[in-house]
């Protein structure tokens, strides 16, 4: 059995393996990651505050669920629906304002916070591990 799994294992690509995990749970890492969003959290703390007009038309919004009056970055939805995880596991959406709200506020606001992140971990480890079990004792 040993000598078996030896010799699955140097067959087996790991990095491949993760990838597909992601991939695998691609739908809950977006979520995720929207969540930290709508909680106007981006990778380096809380986002930017909305200026003072933005801030009367959000408190005027039943949609608003961020820590007033940091950014959640939702206003018709288009920036978070449009989101995707790509190959690098790093996040992107194909919303036309993507490009502009990256510039304006930085990529971490497309990156995980250590929460969010451990989420994401925790999910995507606990499936590797499946598949790596699965490749050993083929």
């Amino acid at each position: 059995m040993v000598l078996k799994q030896l010799k699955n294992r140097a067959k087996m690509r790991l990095p491949a393996l993760a990838n597909n995990a992601m991939k695998a749970n691609e739908s809950y890492l977006v979520e995720v990651q929207q969540d930290q969003m709508r909680d106007s959290r981006n990778a380096k703390g809380l986002n930017p505050v909305y200026s003072p007009l933005s801030q009367e038309l959000k408190s005027q919004s039943d949609t608003y669920r961020g820590q007033w009056p940091h950014m959640d970055f939702y206003d018709t939805g288009d920036f978070q629906d449009n989101m995707f995880l790509k190959n690098d596991g790093s996040f992107d959406s194909t919303d036309w304002k993507t490009n502009t709200l990256i510039q304006d506020y930085g990529p971490e606001i497309l990156q995980p916070d250590p929460s969010t992140l451990e989420l994401g971990q925790s999910v995507v480890t606990e499936d590797y591990f499946k598949q790596v079990h699965k490749e050993l004792n083929k």
